[in-house]
């Protein structure tokens, strides 16, 4: 009887720590304008989707009312691609402009997101990808297809399309540089009077 429990119990044992730990699946929801939203991912073979902190696979969800952009970009330690299933078809993979082989220096962006869109040098590094979006339900999946370092993390932003001057701004503009060239103009009159 003892060899009976000792074999279960050995089998049970060898049964616990070769079974494949279960991954749940995670939905988001992206707020637009709320900021980055930031995502794990493991290496490309056996854990390549858009992951959060505990491993688990994230679908983000959003609905969009007017056109706007979606931006996805690495940003942990360069080099990293993903591609993007959004509503089940396949949109883009992120692109990079450097060409160069990729190297641990321990450069990465931290919580900078915004900084591989907006400054010239330091974005040619990192893989970053904007979609433009109309109005719609929106579901959004993606995997890493490139990472030589193993695993890393990225963020998502959904935000507004910049806003265009509405006419009465640039109009209120003009009136205040005018305002003020008159102003500058009446003081140098008064200032050139004789006393």
């Amino acid at each position: 009887m003892r060899k009976i429990i000792n074999g279960l119990l050995a089998a049970a044992a060898v049964t616990l720590l070769t079974s494949a730990p279960a991954m749940a699946q995670v939905t988001e929801t992206l707020v637009e304008g709320s900021g980055w939203n930031t995502f794990d991912f493991g290496d490309t073979v056996n854990f390549p989707a858009f992951q959060d902190l505990f491993g688990d696979t994230i679908t983000f969800d959003f609905t969009v009312a007017a056109t706007t952009t979606l931006r996805i970009t690495d940003g942990y330690n360069d080099g990293d691609q993903f591609s993007v299933t959004l509503n089940n078809l396949t949109a883009a993979t992120t692109e990079t402009l450097d060409t160069s082989t990729p190297i641990f220096d321990g450069n990465n962006i931290f919580d900078n997101w915004s900084a591989v869109f907006d400054e010239p040098g330091l974005g040619v590094e990192y893989s970053h990808l904007t979609l433009t979006l109309d109005p719609g339900v929106y579901s959004l999946t993606g995997d890493a297809i490139q990472s030589p370092f193993g695993a890393g993390q990225a963020a998502i932003e959904l935000g507004t399309l910049p806003a265009v001057p509405e006419p009465s701004v640039w109009a209120l503009m003009l009136v205040g540089f005018g305002g003020l060239g008159a102003m500058l103009r009446r003081r140098k009159a008064l200032a050139a009077m004789p006393a």
